[in-house]
């Protein structure tokens, strides 16, 4: 593609210059006017003084990965925004590693905390702005869900729901 052209003739030379290893993903225009994600890597060879004297490697078609890819992106996206647009705190923690990977901006709109709060305090966020009077029946209903996920380790597509109290930044349980 010729707008890529420059910057993988400029790589290539540099990594002739430097002596590295080539690896690049870019756009490439079919006699036909298809175009195609190519990923290419390159090994040199060196003469017996370290200079190169040739390039070996690969070229492979990614066009149908970096498709896949790209729409993945754009689902996360979407469904990012729908979250975030709807009035409640959606959250996916992960039992492996007993982090949570996402908390919605409902948890700002409706209880005043940052979202990367949780991220980066872990459950134990949660723990602090649980009205004492659920969090036994809460603490019963995770241990029984992490119960089923480890019974069913292949299984990733449990959701669990919780209904309880929490407490406003402000001070007021909602």
């Amino acid at each position: 593609d010729p707008s890529d052209r420059d910057a993988v003739v400029k790589q290539h030379e540099e990594c002739i210059k430097e002596k590295k290893i080539y690896d690049r993903i870019h756009r490439i225009r079919l006699a036909d006017g298809t175009t195609k994600i190519i990923h290419r890597k390159g090994e040199l060879i060196l003469d017996e003084h370290g200079e190169p004297v040739k390039m070996i490697g690969t070229t492979q078609d990614v066009t149908e990965e970096y498709r896949v890819q790209q729409e993945l992106k754009e689902n996360q996206t979407f469904i990012r925004k729908i979250t975030d647009a709807t009035p409640s705190i959606i959250g996916s923690y992960n039992i492996n590693t007993g982090k949570y990977v996402f908390i919605s901006e409902g948890l700002e709109k409706l209880l005043g905390y940052d979202p990367g709060d949780v991220i980066s305090q872990g459950v134990g966020f949660f723990a602090d702005i649980i009205h004492p009077e659920d969090a036994a029946p809460i603490m019963e209903k995770n241990a029984k869900a992490l119960e089923e996920a480890n019974a069913s380790p292949d299984r990733n597509d449990l959701v669990v729901e919780f209904t309880y109290r929490m407490r406003h930044k402000n001070g007021n349980y909602r």
